[in-house]
């Protein structure tokens, strides 16, 4: 996550890291970046850590909550998509109204 992620996610886990390489426990690390990265799965790391195969369990969360954001994501850009390919649609039938409606000026003016 360090290696591949933005400037900010690494400086947030980094500071994770270093916490805990300080002897702080997993659960405390993460309480020093509250808000990092998302407060829910913060507040369930923290309910996690004390329990056995916290690894696993934060790994089959972690699995379904970007599968939740991904079908998210994917419903509002269809629904984004279909929104302007109406607009364009009504663009471009703006346009070719305009063009005939010239087209038909010019004609009888002739």
């Amino acid at each position: 996550m360090a290696t591949y992620g933005s400037l900010y996610t690494k400086s947030h886990v980094k500071r994770i890291a270093d916490a805990m390489r300080a002897g702080k426990t997993f659960e405390d690390a993460f309480a020093i970046d509250a808000g990092f990265p998302d407060p829910e799965l913060n507040a369930l790391m923290r309910a996690l850590a004390s329990q056995p195969r916290t690894l696993e369990k934060f790994s089959t969360y972690v699995d379904r909550w970007i599968t939740d954001a991904e079908k998210l994501l994917k419903q509002k850009s269809a629904a984004i998509n279909g929104a302007l390919m109406i607009l364009v649609t009504v663009v471009i039938g703006a346009v070719l109204s305009s063009i005939f409606g010239i087209m038909n000026a010019v004609q009888s003016g002739m």
